[in-house]
């Protein structure tokens, strides 16, 4: 790993620093993604295990879409996603 940093710096200076920061620019867009993923995959976990708890105490179809409409509709302190996004679940477009 000390080699690729010494290969970078070495002779090219403002090549090196360049390739540098964009490196670090693609990593950080890749860790950002793979965050927002696990984000939403968690969300819709919830969303799921929500949706079987309500099924398994015998409440009706009407009554769960009722629940999860209301919960979808959380004020923005209250929702479960980042950056002001809600997820729906599945098949649903986020809001």
């Amino acid at each position: 790993m000390n080699d690729v940093f010494q290969m970078l710096f070495q002779g090219h200076q403002p090549w090196g620093m360049i390739i540098t920061v964009v490196l670090i620019g693609c990593l950080t867009g890749v860790i950002m993604n793979i965050t927002d993923e696990i984000r939403k995959y968690a969300c819709h976990r919830e969303d799921v295990q929500l949706k079987r708890e309500l099924v398994e105490r015998g409440l009706s179809v009407d009554e769960i879409e009722r629940i999860v409409a209301a919960r979808t509709n959380a004020p923005p302190g209250k929702r479960t996603a980042a950056r002001g996004h809600q997820y729906a679940g599945a098949g649903h477009e986020r809001t």
